[in-house]
């Protein structure tokens, strides 16, 4: 009898001893398992940091090339200059652009522009340190160097998948792929499918998706020009209440305008603003304006007020 109770208890013994194994076991099992959830977790985590920072970079990187275009008369007056231009791509990886810069011409972006008075125009910076600083190109429609006539009927040059109306693009590159090799200054060891030339670019390669991880980010004809037509239509009425002062009235109608309206700025004439402005006189106080390729935006102008009234946003 004794001998069967302790048979009984090594029996019972050893059950509980490979429990606790077999439960130890299963706790290694899920603990590598949580790690290995956690981990993944983490790196997407950090992987969708930096996708949303980069996004964030490339957004601000718009808003200034935007506003350098938009500024860009008053930047360079002395060479009567209108806006509207945007500086060529860095093609030697020395932060500062290249002119001049060739047909729909591909680099980094610059980091900043010096302007004439001598001050810094920042641009952006974003990984420039990690060997990532921005792509870009430009539209030969908008480039500042060689320059050519830019006004409400630009067109574009380029496409991003097949649709135009673009002036710039920019490229954040990926981490490598496939066969690339960094560092480099050859755009097809950072860039994926036709983004590694111009002037067709994609956000996305269907056929080869995991090789692709370009983001892609383009500056519109319209958001540069948008703001642009409301300079040239200030500009005008200032030139048409100089008129105003000296015959009582606006310009009677197109023709009396095109005759007599010479604006100050060399850089109006220059670009053929004048060919693209719809102009029709409403009385002898009032006109309207509008200019051909951004028809969405029209102007009242008012010679006793001074502010013109604009209706519309985008062209």
């Amino acid at each position: 009898m004794k001998f069967q109770t302790k048979q009984m208890s090594k029996l019972v013994l050893g059950r509980q001893q490979r429990g606790v194994i077999l439960l130890a076991f299963f706790m290694v099992l899920f603990l590598a398992a949580a790690g290995a959830i956690i981990t993944v977790l983490d790196n997407n985590t950090t992987s969708l940091r930096r996708n949303t920072d980069t996004m964030v970079a490339l957004r601000k990187a718009k808003q200034s090339l935007i506003s350098y275009a938009v500024l860009y008369s008053e930047y360079y007056s002395g060479t009567a200059a209108g806006p509207g231009y945007l500086p060529c791509p860095d093609s030697n990886r020395n932060g500062v652009e290249n002119t001049p810069c060739g047909s729909n011409s591909l680099g980094r972006l610059p980091t900043s522009i010096t302007l004439p008075s001598g001050s810094t125009f920042p641009l952006s910076s974003y990984n420039n340190e990690l060997d990532e600083q921005f792509w870009y190109s430009v539209s030969d429609t908008f480039r500042r160097n060689p320059m050519g006539i830019l006004n409400s009927s630009a067109a574009s040059t380029m496409t991003l998948d097949g649709q135009g109306g673009i002036a710039a693009v920019l490229i954040a590159p990926g981490p490598v792929t496939g066969t690339q090799v960094r560092p480099s200054n050859l755009s097809s060891r950072y860039l994926e499918d036709s983004n590694t030339t111009a002037p067709s670019f994609v956000s996305n390669d269907p056929v080869d998706p995991d090789n692709f991880n370009d983001r892609v980010l383009v500056i519109t004809i319209d958001e540069i020009l948008s703001p642009i037509v409301r300079i040239v239509a200030n500009l005008v009425k200032s030139e048409l209440d100089v008129f105003h002062v000296a015959n009582l009235r606006y310009p009677t109608d197109q023709t009396e305008f095109d005759a007599n309206i010479a604006p100050a700025s060399a850089w109006y004439a220059a670009n053929a603003w004048s060919a693209n402005a719809n102009y029709t006189r409403l009385s002898d106080d009032q006109a309207s304006l509008s200019f051909f390729g951004c028809a969405n935006i029209s102007y009242q102008l008012d010679f006793a007020i001074s502010p013109i009234t604009q209706s519309g946003t985008q062209c």
